[in-house]
């Protein structure tokens, strides 16, 4: 890693934008530089926007104590540690650059940016940002703030630790290593050269080999428990297995045959079902048919009034035209006189109008100077106007800029007092905290002590978690013994209790013939299916003869109503010739009032209202829109006749539809009634056989099942059926029962047999269980006791450690509480406690910095205050002058038109002179029109009185008519009106189900006749079982009830078998676990034995020791070169110590706390060099910068030192040093000097000093 160029902007003291590019003069040349400058200037800052830029981290505030700094409120705060506090005060954003070559050879650029909102001094700092781009094509590499650091890792090669130790050794890091204790050493070596995987390396060997011993005991646990069944426990068990699936076999087999024939029977019911329910629906629909017969009576004079229906509309048809026209008359009559008068209305105002118009355009031309000269002094008037405002907006300003300048003053006069009280408080805490000092020495070692105790607490509560599971399992086993006894128990007193039932069911069971039971219930189950088979074809035989007298009687019904519906559509023809005649007439009536009216409509006359101006004259009076209303009128009467004549001509179309239907559908009705009547005779000859059949069977039946059985032909046999039925159904039930004892004890003997079986099973697994358990106790009670021991040791090192951070922590109220159960906070309270320290000293320096800033900044904001107090007065002057100028004005322009604008003034007038000559124009329009429209009212008048003679000789001829029709159908005037009164609707749906219930009864017979075929065929066919229904119903029950036994045990067995197959299988694959968990333990316990411990210790211990030792070699080729004299190692016996060999002293060892200052520091720069050698090893690193250090060398050591860094050169390295030593300053001819520039900023540039 190179890097070529270090730019930034408003970072601290460095105010506004720097650049620092090591590939330009005098830098391009140079492998050593210094970056120099005073005290406070800034030079460590060009190295916080290197490491800004690259990681979005300082160095600075690695270890620093956390606390809030700002102003403001809570969301205006931020943390001390927060890297935006970089950020210059004042300034509204800032950046840092960075170029470099990254690992790969390519350049990119790294840039880490902030500001505040709005970018304003005052605004609230925002999130930082960072982005990463390759300079050759300006790609950015990554997205997201964490993509971006990952880019730059892995385009650098470098983490930020390994950044710190080989590009930038910054304050407080160059030395820490040599200082350090060999507990921090270690730390240390774990951070900068990333050891600290050997750490996880030992824990992870260690807790992999107790996992591998954990999961090898449960599995050992884990086979003990497996019980599998012994060889003569597998063979019974096979042998049961094998007896149920023949016991099966034969039960599905039975149960296939006795459901056929059930299923006879089954078939049987469901067709003597359906004949019933043919028979019913015969009995409804013969029933619904005769139900209609008033219906049928109020349809026939519903037809005759519909004959009559015209006739009577004409009526009243011709009787409201000749009212409409009289009216209409009358109107016409009087309009035509009314518009003559307003004809010669319109005349005189159109005189008058005229008039009106000439006077107009005379005070237009008369007033024509006084509006130019108003029009002159509106426009200086606004001039004026606009002048004013900008001069009142200055004062307005002015008088502003006079409050923001004084209330700077007094805030500033307010921080000022602020300040100086801050610094006495800083001072006063600084002597009264003196003891923080002693913990921020020491803090590490204290950390360490603190993390000891806190694994010591650690192992101890697992300890005890350990023991107390191991109790709490040895408690649930204790649990298990007790349960297993109770099993054991418990088992041989149901066995004992099983088998006494056993017993009791097998004597049961002898007692009852199970064959003479079946064959009685199937001869009485057979003659109850002969009574039944009796009765229907009885029942079936009296609905058949009905149903034969109620079609004879629908054929008559239909046969009349086709010869009335012919006669009515014979009259429905001669109605329609009359009707297109009236049609004819009416609209030539129509046409001709169309005419008139149109002759005299105007567009204008139609949108008058009564009441309203008219919008010609504006007269609320309006003569001659009555006759207008009139001629509409007449026109929409003629309209509404020929309406209803056209619809009158459609209900004869419709009615003579229906007419012709309902012919139809007497015919279809007479074709099916005469197909219809011969089936049903041969029916009734066959249902008649098949009565004679049925009770012949049923008299043998009742000869098998020795009862006696009366003659039940003739009427009242269904009283003679009744006592016989009821006496077979008694016998029936007795013997029912006897069936279901016989099922249920057979189950109870099946359900004994299998429950001892279980009940032996039970007892054997409660034994295998009980010698398990007795293995796990004594495994448990030797974890309880190993971990006791744990317990004690863990005890001891808490309290070792507890000894050693007595004295320390002793001003740290309830530390030992602290560190038993929060040792976290106890650490972030001593870290807390060194931080404040440092951090209340450096507040201390930087508040007196404040102070005298605020101080000068107080002075400038009250000169600007005086400033502010003159401009604010000339510009009150300028707006009062403006303002009196502007008040002439208005002054002389008011007397002219009121003060009124002239373009306003223009406007009325013309508006007056259009608004006159409208008038006018209209009243002309108006005056011509009057005389169209009284002319037309006269024709319409004339017109209406022939129309008025014509409708009174046609609504005489219509009366006539009427009486004639209504004679003819022997119906009186209000006998029709009510028939016509019915919705058609509803008489023609009315009709329509008439006819339904007719083929509804016809279908009825017919379904009938289908189903009583079905049930003969059924009962005629071969395959009729021997046994009843009844029988084959209880042996299918019993024999299903078998089946689920043997299906049960069979499933029982089979799962035991399956149980015990799995059990092996688990048991062969538990014993391969075992043997490849036993390997594993192995291999890893030879792994722990050697590098592993439950703190990762041992082998972090190893792995720091050859570091160190590496780490050595390389400080000491660098130390050979910076100081020959000394030698760097490890003493013997010490793990991370250090001592030093003094060549000139006879090789004296010293320790590195006698070196003195100079020394120390030779020996801390070939270690760091050594360090940033090993970490580099990955990536060629190219740049190095270190951060003080050379105060403490007198001129000799200076030189060597200086002459070991430019050696780095050669190596192709590029060497920057921060150094406050002159000497070493004027040794070095390239500077990056940082200058302070006053008000707390600083400049950066680049100088070669030759």
């Amino acid at each position: 890693m190179r890097i070529l160029a270090i730019r930034g902007a408003n970072l601290a003291s460095l105010a506004g934008p720097f650049e620092i590019d090591f590939e330009a003069p005098p830098l391009a040349d140079a492998g050593l530089f210094a970056i120099t400058g005073p005290t406070g200037a800034g030079k460590s800052t060009v190295l916080d926007a290197l490491s800004l830029a690259l990681y979005d981290r300082l160095p600075r505030l690695a270890n620093a104590a956390r606390s809030t700094i700002g102003q403001g409120d809570e969301d205006g705060l931020l943390v001390s540690t927060d890297v935006r506090t970089i950020l210059r005060h004042g300034a509204g954003q800032g950046y840092a650059e960075v170029d470099f070559v990254g690992c790969d050879l390519c350049r990119y650029r790294a840039r880490w940016s902030v500001q505040r909102a709005r970018r304003r001094a005052d605004g609230r700092i925002q999130a930082q940002s960072l982005s990463l781009a390759a300079l050759g094509d300006g790609t950015l590499l990554g997205g997201t703030k964490l993509e971006t650091l990952a880019a730059i890792r892995e385009k650098s090669g470098l983490d930020y630790e390994q950044f710190r130790r080989s590009v930038l050794l910054a304050q407080q890091d160059f030395d820490a290593f040599l200082k350090a204790s060999p507990t921090q050493r270690a730390a240390l070596l774990e951070l900068m050269t990333g050891t600290d995987v050997y750490s996880r390396l030992s824990m992870a060997a260690y807790e992999r080999t107790r996992d591998a011993k954990s999961t090898l005991d449960a599995l050992t646990v884990e086979a003990g428990r497996t019980a599998l069944l012994l060889p003569e426990e597998r063979d019974a068990v096979m042998a049961e297995a094998k007896a149920a699936e023949e016991e099966l076999a034969a039960s599905v087999q039975e149960i296939g045959r006795l459901g056929t024939d059930i299923g006879w029977y089954r078939r049987l019911a469901q067709l003597r079902e359906a004949v019933q329910a043919a028979e019913a629906g015969l009995e409804d629909a013969v029933a619904a048919d005769q139900a209609m017969a008033p219906d049928r009576e109020r349809l026939a004079g519903w037809r005759r009034a519909r004959d009559c229906e015209r006739d009577l509309r004409e009526v009243e048809r011709t009787a409201a035209l000749v009212r409409e026209l009289s009216a209409a008359r009358s109107r016409a009559e009087a309009a035509a006189t009314a518009l003559a008068g307003e004809a010669e209305e319109a005349r005189k105002d159109a005189e008058r109008f005229r008039v009106a118009e000439e006077e107009a355009e005379a005070r237009i031309a008369s007033a024509g100077p006084d509006l130019d000269r108003a029009s002159d002094l509106d426009a200086a008037i606004e001039a004026a106007a606009v002048h004013l405002s900008r001069m009142r907006d200055r004062k307005t300003t002015a008088m502003a800029a006079v409050d923001a300048q004084r209330t700077s003053a007094v805030r500033l006069a307010g921080q000022c007092d602020v300040a100086a009280r801050d610094l006495r408080t800083l001072e006063e805490w600084l002597s009264g905290h003196a003891g923080f000092s002693d913990i921020a020495r020491q803090m590490d070692r204290w950390l360490d002590g603190i993390a000891a105790h806190d694994r010591a607490s650690r192992a101890l509560n697992a300890a005890d978690d350990r023991a107390t599971m191991a109790e709490r399992e040895l408690a649930g086993l204790a649990d298990g013994v007790r349960t297993a006894r109770a099993v054991i128990t418990g088992g041989e007193d149901r066995r004992t209790r099983l088998r006494q039932s056993l017993e009791r069911v097998t004597a049961d069971l002898r007692g009852l013939d199970g064959d003479e039971i079946e064959r009685r219930r199937g001869d009485g189950a057979a003659l109850m299916a002969a009574l039944s088979d009796a009765g229907a074809e009885l029942r079936a035989a009296e609905a058949l003869a009905q149903t034969l007298a109620d079609l004879r009687g629908r054929r008559r019904d239909a046969l009349a109503e086709r010869d009335r519906c012919a006669r009515e559509r014979a009259e429905l023809d001669q109605d329609r010739v009359r009707a297109d005649a009236g049609l004819a007439d009416m609209r030539k009536m129509l046409a001709l009032a169309q005419s008139a009216a149109g002759r005299h409509a105007a567009a204008m006359r139609l949108d008058l209202v009564a009441g309203e101006p008219c919008p010609v004259c504006g007269s609320r009076e309006h003569p001659g829109a009555e006759a207008e209303e009139t001629l509409v009128a007449l026109v929409e009467a003629h309209r509404e006749r020929v309406a209803a004549a056209e619809a009158e001509i459609r209900r004869i179309g419709d009615r003579r539809q229906e007419l012709v239907a309902g012919e139809r559908s007497a015919e279809v009705t007479l074709a099916r009634a005469d197909a219809e009547e011969p089936r049903l005779a041969d029916d009734a000859a066959g249902r008649a056989r098949r009565v004679d059949d049925t009770l012949a069977r049923a008299a043998a039946a009742a000869g098998r099942a020795g009862i006696p059985l009366p003659d039940l032909r003739g009427d009242g046999w269904a009283n003679r059926m009744e006592p016989v039925s009821d006496h077979v159904s008694g016998v029936a039930e007795s013997l029912r029962a006897d069936a279901e004892k016989l099922a249920a004890l057979r189950s109870e003997r099946d359900r004994l047999v299998d429950a001892l079986a279980r009940g032996d099973e039970e007892i054997r697994a409660a034994e295998r269980r009980l010698a398990e358990l007795d293995t796990a106790t004594t495994r448990l009670d030797a974890l309880i006791g190993e971990s006791g021991r744990d317990r004690e040791t863990q005890r001891a090192a808490m309290a070792s450690v507890e000894a050693v951070l007595e004295a320390p922590l002793a001003c740290l109220t309830d530390w030992r509480r602290d560190l038993r159960s929060a040792p976290d906070r106890l650490a972030d309270r001593c870290r807390a406690a060194a931080g404040e320290w440092r951090q209340k000293e450096e507040l201390l320096g930087r508040q007196r910095q404040t102070l005298d800033r605020l101080a000068t900044d107080r002075a400038i904001a009250e000169a600007g205050l005086a400033d502010a107090v003159s401009h604010a007065a000339e510009a009150g002057a300028m707006a009062a002058e403006a303002e009196a100028g502007h008040e002439r004005l208005v002054a002389e322009r008011a007397p002219l038109f009121g003060g009124r604008p002239t373009a306003e003034v223009r406007a009325r007038m013309e508006a007056g002179r259009v608004s006159a000559r409208d008038r006018h124009q209209t009243a002309q329009r108006r005056w011509a029109t009057a005389v169209a429209t009284a002319e037309g009212a006269a024709a319409t008048a004339r017109a209406t009185i022939a129309q008025l003679a014509e409708a009174g000789r046609a609504r005489d001829t219509a009366i006539l008519e009427r009486d004639r029709r209504l004679a003819e159908r022997s119906l009186s005037l209000d006998e029709a009106r009510h028939f016509l009164s019915l919705s058609p609707e509803a008489m023609v749906s009315l009709e329509r189900r008439a006819a339904q219930m007719a083929e509804v009864a016809v279908a009825a017979h017919a379904v009938l006749g289908e189903r009583r075929g079905a049930r003969e065929a059924h009962e005629a066919a071969p395959g009729r079982p021997i046994r009843p229904a009844e029988v084959l119903e209880t042996a299918l029950a019993a024999c299903e009830a078998r089946r689920t036994t043997a299906q049960e045990r069979l499933i029982g067995t089979r799962n035991r078998l399956a149980e015990d197959e799995r059990r092996r299988q688990d048991a062969a694959d538990l014993e391969e676990r075992i043997r490849i968990q036993q390997g594993c333990h192995d291999h890893w316990k030879s792994i722990s034995d050697l590098i592993g411990s439950a703190d990762g210790a041992r082998f972090r211990r190893y792995a720091q020791g050859l570091t160190l030792d590496r780490l050595l070699v390389a400080a000491n080729i660098h130390l050979a070169e910076l100081a020959p004299r000394y030698i760097v190692e490890r003493p013997p016996g010490g793990e991370l110590d250090l001592q030093v060999i003094d060549r000139d002293m006879g090789n004296e060892i010293r320790g590195v706390a006698n070196l003195s200052g100079g020394e120390r520091f030779l020996v801390s720069l070939a270690l760091a060099l050594g360090l940033a050698s090993m970490s580099g090893h990955r990536t060629l690193v190219e740049s190095l910068f270190i951060d003080e250090g050379f105060g403490a060398l007198d001129a000799n050591s200076l030189d060597i030192a200086l002459s070991a860094l430019e050696s780095l050169q050669s190596s192709g390295r590029k060497v920057g040093v921060i150094s406050h030593v002159q000497a070493m300053v004027d040794r070095i001819g390239v500077q990056i000097r940082v200058a302070k520039r006053g008000g707390g900023r600083s400049s950066v540039e680049t100088i070669g000093v030759g």
